[in-house]
């Protein structure tokens, strides 16, 4: 019989997978097809590709968004193929130590991304995530 944990750790995975999809399909559709660019972020898009003076490296702005998007997407594909590879396993210490990491992981991203640094879109993916592995972390506690 499957825990409770591992049915938590399942959700928790499930909901990276979506929200990377959901994060890959909007990066494409804004910068890749610029579809969902108005006239305004146009000019900033422009912008963005301007080198910045860095020494040896002469990055853009724009570089780095596309090196930090490509970072998230893998961070979350990564989480969620843990997630569901531990939640298989019949041990509930280790779906305990998986999902204490992970809710301490995505609780203080929630936290900065609600106070620090409000971004709706990954507020929600924090805050949704924290929920899930906190509620697989509480029920691989109690069993």
């Amino acid at each position: 019989m499957k825990s409770k944990s591992s049915l938590f750790l399942n959700l928790g995975g499930a909901w990276l997978i979506l929200v990377d999809l959901g994060h890959t399909w909007g990066y494409y559709e804004a910068f890749v097809t610029r579809r969902m660019l108005g006239a305004s972020r146009q000019q900033a898009y422009q912008l963005m590709k301007v080198p910045i003076d860095g020494g040896i490296m002469n990055a853009s702005l724009w570089t780095v968004l596309q090196m930090l998007a490509l970072e998230l997407t893998f961070f979350l594909a990564f989480v969620a193929a843990v997630s569901f590879w531990i939640a298989r396993r019949p041990e509930s210490a280790l779906h305990r130590q998986l999902a204490r990491i992970a809710t301490v992981t995505f609780g203080l991203g929630s936290l900065a991304f609600l106070f620090v640094h409000p971004q709706i879109n990954a507020a929600v993916i924090a805050v949704g995530a924290t929920i899930l592995y906190g509620l697989a972390w509480w029920s691989a506690r109690t069993a």
